[in-house]
């Protein structure tokens, strides 16, 4: 669409109608900002759409450090407790 407009532009110019090629470059100008809003959106989006799926990547790791911390831990104050039992008894 906006080649066209810009060959039409270009047309009017040729032929002396300075008005309407005016009319067709603000309307080309127009559709080019249009377009690059559009653009800006879809990249907005997508980045966010990427950032939230790292973020859940991110959660899910802490979330199985975290479970894999809290049984080591258990593991350790079992093991500790254990210890402490036998030295009690020599």
């Amino acid at each position: 669409m906006t080649r066209m407009l810009d060959a039409y532009r270009i047309k009017c110019e040729s032929n002396g109608a300075y008005a309407e090629a005016k009319k067709a470059k603000l309307k080309y100008d127009e559709l080019k900002k249009k377009e690059a809003l559009r653009q800006l959106n879809f990249i907005k989006t997508a980045q966010e759409k990427e950032l939230k799926a790292i973020e859940e990547a991110q959660k899910a790791q802490f979330d199985e450090f975290s479970k894999a911390w809290d049984k080591y831990m258990t593991e350790y104050e079992a093991t500790a407790l254990q210890s402490l039992e036998k030295l009690k008894v020599i």
